[in-house]
């Protein structure tokens, strides 16, 4: 077969790699992707060069190991050593390791090694799955959750029912499927960039094929609680199911991913206050405001630390649309409406007086974050703010409902 561009023979071998390697280990990938290549007797006819890589399923290949990465920076247009990263291939570390041998008995040797490993290949564990799903980000979602299911019980009788016991699963599998996905769609992204390459599926620590399995389920099982718990939350699953696959993909079209972001996490709280009354209540609605404007403002900020590489990769975020300083502008304005927004969950709820020293506490947490961020600290900030208001929101709400109890 005769190719007169790079591009189609590259999206051969991208949908080769998709293909195998959904179903093999991760340093498999681009060994069977080679495989294929020599076994359909692949050859690229280009007027300005001749390359002889492909010959080498006929034993013909006569190039040294240093002239096998050129040929191959040269056929595909594409770096080697970075490709064999991108994909968790270790025939760059191979090739060290074996420099005095023959590159056909180097690949052969090499294919048989991998496929004996990827037959072996272990499950996913523990670890590698709440590092896939983001475990440890669930602080940030689940005070806004339990606040929003707590504040229906200010406004109307509620009776105890035991679909209430659907909500805490019914966001988690939202969490575990939209983090899934995230890691999943943006994999290519996340092993080129220095911050992120060290995550699960760059890493090889969890296969494409099983990011998919938990990704799938977990939607699937969503849309099962909702059903549980009553029509209204289920009429809505579609919607946050939608939100959550496209969430990745916006960044690459769009700057308006972080308010897309904004939108899930409004949605968790008006789902708890739904699955409790059944039907929508103000308070919830500001409470949700809140929960969005809060992730909003923090997402552009942890956007902040890959302005460079988002400005190479034409990743769209704010800081890349309008720079860093009017970023982080944006990111206060919205964290000021955050603060507004509680406010007005008090005013709706008709809660307690003291419920209002949580605008106080709010407003010291925002300047002690935006403090840290003006001194580079963004990472550790970023996980503070989002867990200091996320439990001081819940904790005034939960005791304004018992004193109201009371």
């Amino acid at each position: 077969m005769v190719y007169s561009c790079y591009t189609h023979i590259w999206f051969q071998i991208k949908s080769c790699y998709l293909r195998y390697s959904s179903a093999s280990a991760a340093d498999f990938s681009l060994a069977v992707v080679l495989d294929y290549c020599l076994r359909q007797n692949l050859c690229i006819c280009n007027p300005s060069r001749s390359l002889s890589i492909f010959n080498l399923k006929s034993n013909e290949y006569t190039g040294s190991i240093n002239q096998f990465k050129v040929e191959f920076n040269s056929l595909f247009n594409l770096d080697f050593v970075f490709f064999c990263k991108m994909l968790n291939f270790e025939f760059e570390a191979y090739l060290q390791d074996h420099n005095s041998v023959c590159i056909n008995t180097l690949l052969k040797s090499y294919f048989k090694n991998v496929q004996n490993r990827a037959k072996h290949e272990r499950k996913m564990n523990i670890s590698a799955f709440t590092d896939l799903t983001q475990i440890r980000q669930t602080f940030f979602g689940l005070p806004f959750l339990l606040a929003g299911a707590l504040l229906p019980l200010t406004q109307v009788d509620i009776s105890f029912s035991f679909r209430w016991l659907w909500i805490f699963p019914a966001f988690m599998l939202a969490r575990i499927s939209g983090m899934a996905f995230n890691q999943l769609i943006d994999r290519c992204n996340d092993a080129k960039n220095p911050r992120t390459e060290k995550r699960v599926i760059p890493t090889g620590r969890v296969t494409i094929k099983q990011a998919r399995v938990v990704a799938y389920s977990a939607l699937l099982l969503f849309f099962f609680v909702c059903l549980q718990i009553n029509t209204l939350c289920f009429l809505l699953a579609p919607f946050v199911a939608f939100l959550l696959f496209i969430y990745s993909y916006l960044k690459r079209v769009t700057y308006s991913c972080h308010f897309v972001l904004g939108i899930i996490h409004f949605l968790c709280p008006v789902m708890a206050s739904i699955a409790l009354s059944g039907t929508i209540l103000r308070a919830p609605l500001f409470l949700g405001l809140a929960a969005g404007f809060l992730i909003i403002g923090n997402d552009i900020i942890y956007s902040i630390q890959d302005y460079e590489f988002d400005c190479k990769q034409n990743i769209f975020s704010l800081p890349t649309r309008l720079g860093i300083d009017n970023s982080l502008l944006v990111a206060r304005l919205v964290h000021l409406l955050c603060v507004v927004m509680l406010i007005f969950v008090g005013l709706t709820a008709h809660l307690p007086v003291f419920y209002y020293l949580l605008i106080v506490v709010a407003t010291v947490i925002f300047l002690e974050f935006h403090k840290r961020v003006d001194q580079k600290i963004i990472e550790s900030s970023f996980f503070f703010c989002n867990v200091m208001i996320s439990f001081s929101v819940f904790g005034f709400i939960l005791a304004s409902v018992l004193w109201d109890a009371m």
